[in-house]
């Protein structure tokens, strides 16, 4: 429906900007102004849809992480006695967790995974991304998006690896017209470790993946944006070059 409501404005303004020929300079601006006005809207009404989708099913993520991580039979059986004594299970376990108090929207652009790649080319000079072919650069892009909550928790060590392993929970859901996003949403709360759900929309069939994990970086800054920018740009490179040019483009959407 909204594809048509999109054809049929487009076309009103085809038809009004041909019917003020009588003045053909502002005849084209008028439509010019109306078609990149029909333009932001969409734009606009398209990216509302997004994040009222991917709360509503990233929030069924994050409860199946939680039901996993309050389940201490689950924990053991899939651990060992081991993670059941660490301080990131117990900590967990004492946490209560109701609202979100903020919830942030991360989109991996293309401009921040070129600038991540070039990390990697830099860190290691026998990889050349240029050797690869379109689908497969398409496709460590995804897994980059999709895999994102690991980069941070390896920062605390095995035992956060481990844990995180645990609790990790997935989501698959059809989402057309939304191939290409690659992104993070952030639940925050209030005396409790944070929750991250990864989106990648790779699918040409309008298949959106989603996986949702417990954050346990605790130098992780979630005050505002720009904390958020810079605590996910360190976890790849302490570079400030990096940090300052990422490409990550965030907001809060709670």
């Amino acid at each position: 429906m909204k594809m048509k409501f999109g054809i049929c404005v487009a076309f009103l303004v085809l038809v009004l900007g041909f019917g003020a020929c009588g003045d053909s300079k502002d005849g084209d601006n008028k439509a010019e102004s109306t078609q990149e006005e029909q333009k932001k809207s969409e734009k606009k009404e398209r990216e509302d849809d997004l994040d009222e989708f991917l709360l509503e099913n990233g929030k069924k993520v994050v409860d199946a992480v939680l039901e996993k991580a309050k389940n201490k039979s689950y924990v053991k059986m899939l651990s060992n006695n081991s993670i059941l004594d660490s301080d990131f299970y117990k900590n967990l376990s004492a946490m209560e967790y109701k609202e979100p108090e903020k919830i942030y929207r991360i989109q991996f652009t293309d401009e921040f995974m070129n600038l991540f790649l070039n990390v990697v080319m830099e860190a290691d000079d026998s990889i050349a991304i240029g050797e690869l072919s379109d689908e497969l650069q398409k496709e460590i892009r995804d897994r980059i998006a999709y895999m994102y909550q690991n980069l941070i928790n390896q920062r605390m060590g095995v035992e956060a690896i481990a844990m995180a392993s645990i609790l990790s929970s997935g989501r698959t859901v059809i989402a057309e017209g939304y191939q290409g996003e690659r992104g993070m949403l952030i639940f925050v709360y209030p005396d409790a470790y944070p929750l991250a759900v990864n989106y990648c929309g790779g699918s040409e069939e309008g298949i959106l993946s989603m996986s949702g994990n417990v954050i346990f970086y605790d130098n992780f800054g979630f005050d505002t944006v720009e904390d958020v920018r810079n605590s996910l740009s360190k976890v790849v490179t302490e570079e400030a070059w990096f940090v300052a040019g990422a490409g990550l483009k965030i907001e809060q959407i709670k």
